[in-house]
């Protein structure tokens, strides 16, 4: 029987000298990963970005946990579980705004309106259980009470199933570009535009942030993991019109990253659920 694989995506922070004690026991161990960014954070503290396969989620992070014991919390590190668990997918799951998600099975007795979404999870990141989606909801509300961004063109940076974009369709936004580097996400993503009928809003595109520089937006949105955004600010700071506006996610309150200090950003508001945190920036 063939067991099936789920992705975790581990984010850590930590010293160079201790990056290489963590491979060397990775390998000790026989631990398949993948080291997808490193990014040098300042000093000598870096944050590393591990991706790893495994058939048996709670084994692996025991074994992981045994691990990183070893470095008598010297290390800082956020689990990212890129598959929706089961519960996460089979019950509705209630979000700032009034939204109500419901998983893809409900559309066939329910109809979409303004507040319900139906969201066919996957193997794609964005079921709406998340903290860090939440906490990003909550700062689109808020933007939306604050700003008119019906006419606003919108970008959706590792879009996932689409829940944001869905989202911000369904406040009134006509112009939304969903971007995701994942196929399958993407595939994910298109079917949940289609059973909430808003095709005529989102436009989905499979590419990286590189393949879209000669277009701007007043709004730019990315839920995505520390690694990815280290890589990724600068391309979306640059992607954002003057007086536009930026939400981005993170696991830590001081998000210290040094592209976002020496950019002519203002940070608006702020949102926490469970630890998890978004922030709304203004750049001018």
């Amino acid at each position: 029987m063939n067991l099936i694989k789920k992705i975790l995506n581990i984010d850590i922070k930590l010293t160079k000298q201790l990056a290489n004690k963590l491979l060397s026991e990775l390998q000790n161990k026989n631990i398949n990963f993948e080291i997808i960014s490193s990014y040098n954070i300042k000093n000598n503290q870096f944050l590393y970005s591990f991706k790893f396969l495994t058939s048996n989620i709670d084994q692996f992070l025991q074994e992981f946990n045994n691990i990183i014991n070893k470095f008598d919390d010297k290390i800082d590190l956020r689990t990212y579980i890129s598959q929706n668990t089961e519960d996460e997918i089979k019950k509705p799951i209630k979000l700032p705004g009034d939204f109500i998600v419901y998983p893809y099975e409900y559309n066939t007795y329910n109809h979409p309106n303004d507040k319900t979404i139906f969201i066919n999870a996957g193997w794609a990141f964005g079921s709406g259980a998340h903290p860090s989606t939440v906490a990003t909801v909550t700062e689109i509300i808020k933007l939306s009470l604050i700003v008119n961004i019906t006419n606003y063109k919108v970008l959706d940076v590792g879009t996932g199933t689409g829940i944001l974009a869905i989202i911000l369709a369904k406040l009134g936004v006509n112009s939304i570009l969903a971007l995701d580097i994942d196929t399958e996400a993407i595939e994910q993503a298109k079917i949940n535009i289609k059973i909430n009928k808003l095709n005529n809003k989102i436009k989905l595109i499979n590419n990286s942030l590189d393949n879209i520089s000669k277009e701007n937006f007043d709004l730019i949105v990315a839920n995505l993991t520390p690694g990815v955004l280290c890589q990724l600010v600068p391309k979306i700071i640059h992607l954002a019109n003057q007086n536009s506006y930026i939400i981005i996610t993170s696991p830590t309150k001081k998000l210290d990253i040094p592209y976002i200090k020496a950019a002519n950003l203002k940070k608006v508001t702020e949102s926490n659920i469970n630890n998890w945190y978004a922030f709304t920036y203004k750049k001018y």
